[in-house]
């Protein structure tokens, strides 16, 4: 059946049409609410996953200080405020029912979801929520019904319209046959009038051509005497300054016209000026009519176009690129000197090949021939840039690296004629780049990978155990009685050591696997696809490599050991900074075990290796200290909004110096230094230090481009009663102004010790100095204390910064924090800014101050009040 009889169909039968239509939208109806419906069971599904991650957090808090009480007011308060929750579970891993609370009336249609958490180290618990999707359903139904309505109200006026179009149609069905009638009476009418018009204009035209044409237009006889000028004729002989037509034309070729043939065309010059004529004789008549167009400048055009040409030529076979050009069917059909050495073709034998065969493209890496480029070239009409990997084989089958452009060619309305590519020699280049990015990822002295080559090649394994469930393994290698060499012969002998032991540890691993030198006599290994069984022997390969190997200098022989750490890189591997910190602590483990030997990391010996580790560093510290092996570092801390009138703060850091003259990052000492309270002590030598090399710095220059020093203060410092005379006989002994020095104490420190740390603070912020909350948000009861703490700054925890490009939950709490902040008028710093998509997104929220690598790394404070003195400098405060 056809559209239109459809249409007649549904016109005569307007009733069965309504059913037709109302059906129609009873379906289309029942589809969207079944759609609708299934987005609301999904966003109630979503939302009761981010109800209960929310629910876990608070049960961990809670189940961690052991509130359980607490727990289950904020349940039953949670609930009562979500009607659509009927219970809420908490149960322990044993099978315990710490808390429950359950709505009064049951659910209809409940939907039931749990979550498991860990909330100490030797307990779990899970929480379970049920959510009654009954208002969901009810919801649906109700919907259903009102669509239904609609449906049958469209379907009744869908009839009513049929009906009045019936009507209407028959009534017009009439007017349109009268109206055919009519019309084909005024067509003929029509038809007949412009024929005439058609044949007037005609006789007009023919009269009127020679009058009104633009160019001079005559007739001779065969004698050549004009019998008939157009005006533009009269005003071409006068310009020229003759006195009649026939001294303007040439006789001979009108009459070869006349006698010969009945068309004919030559040019010929008056003066300097050049003419075309063209003669046409009538069949029957004995008159020859020539028509004169002046062509000095189409030929002057012609003359100049072609000396452009002639130019381009020599200009393409002088330049060092090779050029070629193909036509539409993609065959070559222009080749500079150039591109023949480039390709081995010469002119002759590349003209008329197709532009493929000539240009012999292939990428480096695969060996892939390129081809189609001429099609894809003229199609898209848009040019195409091979500038990465590419290689030309010449036809005696030399290669070059290559970089080629094709563009295609088009004429003044845009249409493309063909392709011109242009090629370079880029082999030297090639190898440099080459050479640089060798550089950039090995080691310069042994030739191995170096650090960074490592760490990529780490992530690369550390991503396939994660998606594949392979398993890899890490060695980490540490020479032992290396420094005796270095102290004994120099280090041009610690050198050549490093290298031939390199060359050594080359024979011992794969070729899939990575040998780097980490710094030092340090190396890693990276074994791919290596279980820990395999690993573990191959570190013994290495360690009696190393102990059978004799470094020989001078006169002297000197025999090494290795202590070798193994750790294996799995699914459950968190990333790469744990994995190369459980290699390093397994690698000190078997230097503490006596040396040259092989330890393999094991998470169950963690623990014990950490307080065996701590108790070593007791003695350590007691060493540095009394030695004075301890050096402060500082980190800028950078205004996120340029041009408001801010200055950059630094914050004071502290390391160590190591018996070999390594620095030790606080991250190793410090945890020992908490543990056995010796950090009260070295806060002390940070601040009696800092205020030295203040006072040294102004005194050599009195001038400061930094806000304030920022100075961490330990838990166990806010608890000493006799901190703070300490700090103000400092303050008074190098004279240093209060307003320069910032402390820090983080969220927990000051919790755990509220009522000294505000006696402290109270007592500095009256001398002039300024406060910052350090890792604010760490904990649930940040906001709860923020309001008793007196500070000026918060600096918010790097967990929230790291991710914030990427989370929108950490954006979220980044901006409640700043906001709150806004609100008690105190400026954030945002720390763990790593890259620039970070620092972007912290300027959108507003945060003030900015820290981490992406923003500055930790340098000598030496060298950092040094490099101030070269920058645009205030006077500092005194």
């Amino acid at each position: 059946m056809s559209t239109r009889s459809e249409g007649r169909w549904f016109i005569s039968h307007p009733w069965l049409a309504a059913l037709a239509a109302g059906a129609t939208v009873l379906l289309v109806v029942s589809a969207i609410v079944n759609l609708q419906f299934v987005e609301q069971l999904r966003q109630t599904r979503v939302g009761a996953e981010r109800d209960l991650a929310y629910l876990v957090e608070l049960a961990r808090d809670a189940l961690r200080k052991n509130d359980y009480e607490a727990l289950r007011l904020s349940l039953e308060a949670w609930g009562e405020r979500h009607p659509d929750v009927t219970r809420l579970d908490t149960v322990a891993a044993t099978g315990f029912e710490m808390v429950v609370y359950r709505r009064g009336a049951p659910a209809l249609r409940p939907v039931v979801i749990s979550r498991r958490f860990e909330y100490a180290y030797r307990g779990s618990a899970t929480v379970t929520m049920e959510v009654d999707l009954a208002p969901v359903y009810q919801a649906r139904i109700l919907l259903w019904l009102r669509m239904a309505a609609a449906a049958v109200a469209v379907g009744l006026l869908f009839a009513y319209v049929l009906l009045l179009h019936r009507r209407a149609s028959e009534e017009s069905k009439a007017l349109r046959e009268k109206h055919r009638e009519l019309q084909e009476a005024n067509d003929r009418l029509k038809e007949e009038s412009e024929q005439r018009r058609l044949a007037e204009e005609e006789n007009l035209r023919l009269v009127s051509f020679p009058q009104e044409n633009p160019n001079p237009v005559l007739s001779c006889d065969i004698n050549g005497r004009v019998v008939y000028h157009n005006p533009a004729a009269r005003r071409l002989w006068q310009e020229l300054g003759f006195d009649s037509a026939e001294q303007m034309l040439p006789r001979d070729h009108f009459q070869r016209v006349y006698t010969q043939r009945r068309r004919g065309r030559s040019e010929y010059a008056v003066g300097d000026r050049l003419f075309l004529a063209d003669y046409y004789r009538l069949a029957d008549a004995d008159l020859v009519y020539i028509y004169l167009f002046e062509i000095t400048q189409r030929v002057a055009a012609e003359r100049e176009l072609a000396a452009e040409k002639e130019r381009a030529q020599i200009t393409l076979e002088s330049i060092g690129d090779g050029v070629l050009t193909a036509g539409p069917e993609g065959r070559v059909e222009y080749i500079n000197s150039s591109a023949e050495l480039l390709t081995g073709w010469d002119r002759d034998g590349a003209v008329g090949q197709p532009l493929d065969k000539v240009l012999n493209l292939i990428e480096e890496e695969s060996g892939t021939a390129i081809k189609g480029f001429y099609e894809e070239c003229t199609l898209d009409n848009r040019v195409l840039v091979f500038t990465e990997g590419v290689t030309l084989i010449r036809a005696d089958n030399a290669r070059f690296a290559v970089n080629a452009t094709a563009a295609p060619i088009r004429n003044a309305e845009g249409v493309v004629l063909g392709v011109v590519v242009v090629i370079r020699d880029v082999s030297h280049e090639r190898e440099l780049q080459s050479k640089l990015l060798h550089q950039a990822s090995h080691d310069a002295l042994t030739g191995l990978a170096n650090r960074n080559q490592f760490e990529t090649k780490l992530r690369q394994a550390l991503r396939s155990a994660h998606a594949a469930d392979k398993v890899h393994a890490v060695l980490y290698l540490d020479l032992d009685q290396f420094k005796v060499v270095n102290d004994t012969c120099g280090h041009v002998a610690g050198d050549e050591l490093l290298r031939q032991l390199g060359g050594l540890f080359q024979g011992i691993v794969r070729s899939s696997d990575t040998l780097a030198r980490l710094g030092g006599d340090e190396f890693g290994v990276l074994l791919e696809e290596c279980g820990l069984e395999r690993a573990s022997q191959i570190a013994e390969q290495f360690r009696n490599t190393v102990r059978e190997f004799r470094f020989v200098w001078s006169d002297r022989t000197f025999e090494l050991g290795a202590s070798i750490g193994v750790v294996a890189v799995t699914e459950s591997s968190r990333d790469q900074t744990a994995i190369l910190s459980a290699a390093d602590s397994a690698c000190y483990a078997a230097k503490d075990s006596g040396r040259n030997r092989v330890h393999v990391f094991q998470e169950d010996d963690k623990e014990l290796a950490r307080r065996h580790g701590e108790m070593q560093w007791v003695s350590r510290l007691a060493h540095a200290l009394g030695q004075g092996r301890f050096v402060l570092f500082g980190q800028r801390i950078e205004p996120v909004r340029q041009g408001e009138g801010l200055l950059p703060r630094v914050e004071v850091l502290l390391r160590m110096v190591d018996e070999d003259d390594s620095l030790i990052p606080p991250g190793a000492f410090i945890p020992a230094a908490e543990r056995y309270n010796l950090m009260g002590t070295l806060d002390r030598w940070v601040i009696q230090n800092l205020f030295v090399s203040l006072a040294e710095y102004f005194a050599a220059s009195g001038q400061l481009s930094v806000e304030s020093f920022a100075v961490n203060l330990s838990g166990a410092s806010l608890s000493d009663p006799n901190l703070l005379l300490y700090i103000r006989d400092q303050f008074q002994a190098h004279s240093i102004p209060p307003a320069l020095i910032t402390f820090e104490i983080t969220e927990t420190a000051a919790i755990g010790n509220l009522t000294q740390a505000l006696e402290l603070i109270r007592e500095l912020k009256a001398m002039g100095c300024r406060f910052a909350l350090d890792d604010f948000g760490s904990g649930l009861s940040s906001f709860g204390y923020l309001k008793n703490l007196p500070v000026d700054y918060l600096k918010i925890d790097g967990s929230f910064v790291r991710d914030l490009g990427k989370d929108p939950w950490d954006r979220a709490m980044v901006e409640a924090i700043h906001g709150v902040g806004r609100v008690m008028g105190l400026a954030t710093i945002a720390e763990f800014v790593e890259d620039e998509e970070i620092l972007n997104v912290l300027r959108e929220i507003g945060i003030d101050y900015a820290q981490g690598f992406g923003i500055a790394r930790p340098e000598p404070l030496a060298d950092l009040l040094h490099a101030g003195r070269s920058q645009p400098a205030l006077k500092a405060a005194r």
